[in-house]
């Protein structure tokens, strides 16, 4: 056979379909893996956030005297464990621990509770003021 001779007309149907198979599964598998890592993400925000609420209900309880109500009133307290920018000044560490200012921020819902990745509101139980999730799979958290 000459070189060239044979007509070349593009791309099969079958290798199409193949083309399209391996795409298919590369993504498929990327996507798994970001999924994991959301949901990754998500389970750090979580243990963050609960360990934040619970040293801001302790500090609570010893400012105040009382457990708060719900947790719209602990975040809504102008007592922060936490408050933004007092690590800056140049104070004794107890002043900085127990600034008066906003806490952690966290994502809130329409009515002004902390609500976690999920968007679901955080169990709060105002007789001992325990909490912790809402979901079932993170209630021992």
């Amino acid at each position: 056979m000459i070189a060239g001779s044979r007509k070349d007309n593009g791309v099969t149907a079958p290798e199409l379909l193949a083309a399209v198979a391996v795409l298919m599964g590369i993504f498929g598998i990327m996507l798994s893996i970001y999924g994991t890592q959301v949901g990754r993400a998500n389970e750090g925000i979580l243990t963050a956030q609960l360990r934040a609420l619970r040293a801001q209900v302790r500090v609570f309880r010893v400012l105040k005297g009382r457990w708060p109500y719900d947790t719209k009133e602990l975040v809504g307290s102008s007592i922060s464990l936490f408050p933004l920018g007092a690590l800056d000044l140049d104070e004794a560490p107890v002043s900085k621990v127990l600034k008066e200012g906003p806490v952690i921020a966290y994502a809130m819902d329409d009515m002004g509770y902390p609500v976690d990745p999920w968007g679901n509101r955080y169990a709060y139980d105002p007789v001992n003021g325990k909490i912790g999730s809402a979901l079932e799979k993170y209630a021992g958290w």
